[in-house]
């Protein structure tokens, strides 16, 4: 059996099979995952939380708890639901969290996949001193995640998940 080893922002590590989907995984485990990735908002079908893996306060999470890959496999009403999160976590993120600017990702992987998007934010005080241009294809991604440290940011990123669930409590879906 071929493994392979699923990290998580406090440090701790998973060893698990090669087929692992982790975004299923973290919703069978959710309650032994570390505080700071508990979901900030949970319809049962859309789920809200922290980025499992990089300590960046506000990077956000939008996934689904179904295993589908693709936004062309999301049944329209879904679909519909997903969106309508997602841009409310985007206002959230600036009217709460003080976040003008952020990078928006989703990903088909190749294998197994599962459908989530990345609300990354851009802090400009790290992106000017580290001199990271914000365009996508002409900065590095990878080097500006690990610019954050769970020691320096842990209290941020656990008082910005509390604004954002004390946010989505009061959240109502638009009634078509």
């Amino acid at each position: 059996m071929i493994t392979r080893e699923m990290r998580f922002l406090d440090g701790s590590v998973l060893c698990v099979r090669e087929d692992v989907c982790r975004g299923c995984l973290m919703n069978q485990m959710e309650t032994t995952l570390p505080k700071l990735i508990e979901p900030i908002y949970d319809d049962g079908e859309v789920v809200v939380r922290q980025d499992a893996e990089w300590p960046v306060p506000g990077f956000y999470i939008v996934g689904l708890r179904q295993h589908l890959g693709a936004i062309d496999r999301i049944p329209v009403g879904l679909y519909t639901r997903l969106c309508e999160v997602t841009r409310e976590v985007r206002s959230a993120m600036r009217t709460l969290l003080g976040v003008e600017h952020c990078h928006f990702f989703q990903e088909e992987k190749l294998v197994g996949a599962h459908y989530h998007a990345w609300l990354l934010p851009l802090w400009p005080n790290v992106m000017k001193k580290h001199e990271i241009n914000p365009r996508v294809y002409e900065s590095n991604i990878a080097a500006y995640l690990q610019l954050f440290d769970l020691e320096g940011n842990c209290d941020l990123i656990h008082d910005f998940n509390v604004s954002m669930s004390n946010h989505f409590h009061s959240f109502r879906l638009n009634e078509c």
